[in-house]
């Protein structure tokens, strides 16, 4: 199993939707971090080498595909052979593009396609990600939401707090339409926690504010 993962809760949430959180739920599956070609690099690619150590956490191999401009189906479709990968996760939830995206590319590589969080409810899929162990670090935000925030660990002790924040300003309770970023930061079933620390902020292109981490190993 291949899983499209950028270090963000919603990929490693899919995950779990997709093999049931038992044991060795992470064993098998095989993490792809992609690059588009965007003029802007995202937040999870600038903090790429933190997502590497999150992988290393979940005891998981990670793949790094860059995709060039105009052929980004067919480079990803052919990376997901070369691994053998028959059936390939994403955490795609209301965006129809991005499913059709990933449906084109499951069919480029003869492969079938399980999108577990998609057309769910977005509160509910907070509180999902939340009651599943999953402590995520808000590493990028946007209008509407809310500044203070940006560099927020969510946990169950502030959830609540951190949702009805989300929602008095408008914001999607998972940030589905980019208005902020994550890193998961611990899950169960990690050999160890993240502990993240800022080293700067930046601002640019659409993902709005977002910082760059210094991230290691913690009990």
């Amino acid at each position: 199993m291949g899983l499209a993962f950028s270090g963000g809760k919603d990929s490693l949430l899919a995950l779990i939707q997709a093999r049931g959180l038992a044991g060795g739920v992470y064993r098998e599956a095989r993490l792809v971090f992609t690059i588009p070609s965007f003029p802007f690099p995202s937040p999870h690619y600038e903090n790429l080498a933190c997502v590497e150590l999150l992988a290393r956490g979940l005891g998981l191999s990670m793949s790094v595909v860059k995709l060039p401009r105009g052929v980004e189906k067919r480079v990803l479709a052919s990376h997901l052979e070369r691994l053998g990968i028959g059936l390939f996760v994403a955490g795609d939830v209301l965006l129809d593009d991005h499913l059709r995206w990933h449906e084109e590319v499951a069919g480029l590589a003869g492969t079938e396609l399980l999108e577990p969080l998609y057309n769910a409810d977005t509160e509910e899929l907070f509180w999902r990600t939340v009651e599943a162990g999953i402590e995520f670090t808000i590493i990028a935000c946007r209008p509407p939401c809310p500044p203070r925030l940006l560099g927020t660990r969510v946990t169950r002790q502030n959830a609540e707090r951190v949702l009805d924040m989300l929602k008095a300003t408008g914001t999607d309770p998972i940030g589905e339409l980019g208005e902020y970023h994550t890193l998961v930061t611990h899950a169960p079933g990690m050999g160890f926690s993240l502990e993240a620390r800022p080293l700067a902020r930046r601002s640019r292109g659409p993902y709005g504010d977002y910082l760059l981490l210094e991230c290691r190993p913690s009990a």
